[in-house]
């Protein structure tokens, strides 16, 4: 069995420089955790195979100044949940064990943020409203890496790859019917922990 574990919080500060006056502001405040928990088995010697699962959760807020003066709350709230099938090939040595490793998952994200809009119902008031919007994303992933395992005790053993990781999301408007779709694609270093059963 194998886990991952990764969870962080953040604060962002705006600085802006006039004429050399300087001034700082809250940017958006935002929390993100993400949790990889995954089991697997030795197929063969040094050739695992499981299934993975991924947990992200990112929240965020920012401050909007209305036109009456008084301050409102922009959320933007999102959680994300892929599966799917790893391989993994370890070289045989003994207290640390490079290792090769591939994954595919397929999953969903659900958001729900509010957003900045004019509420043109009386053409001769119109006024700045916030509205919330919800969408719901369906995500495919893969990503490939190579790492080691550095084995603290013959069973459990910390692990840390360099990887990259791709991502496409699909999202249907039911309104307008038009299809959106994105992908991102990035490198980054994960570090986690592995459990051998014998």
């Amino acid at each position: 069995a194998r886990s991952d574990f990764n969870a962080f919080f953040e604060n962002t500060t705006d600085e802006t420089t006039i004429d050399g006056n300087t001034t700082e502001s809250d940017g958006p405040k935002s929390n993100r955790f993400n949790l990889t928990p995954s089991v697997g088995y030795f197929i063969t010697d040094g050739f695992a195979g499981g299934l993975f699962m991924n947990l992200g959760i990112n929240n965020s807020e920012e401050e909007y100044l209305m036109e009456d003066g008084n301050t409102e709350t922009l959320r933007n709230n999102n959680t994300t949940f892929k599966m799917g099938p790893f391989l993994r090939y370890y070289l045989d040595m003994e207290k640390v064990r490079p290792f090769a490793h591939l994954q595919i998952g397929f999953g969903s994200n659900n958001q729900t943020y509010d957003q900045v809009e004019y509420d043109v119902s009386d053409p001769t008031d119109i006024k700045v409203v916030i509205v919330e919007h919800t969408r719901k994303y369906n995500l495919s992933a893969w990503g490939i890496g190579a790492g080691a395992a550095f084995f603290i005790t013959n069973n459990i053993s910390i692990d840390v790859m360099l990887g990259y990781n791709q991502n496409a999301s699909r999202f249907k408007d039911e309104d307008t019917g038009n299809e959106y779709k994105s992908r991102t694609g990035g490198f980054g270093l994960d570090v986690g922990f592995s459990v051998v059963i014998p």
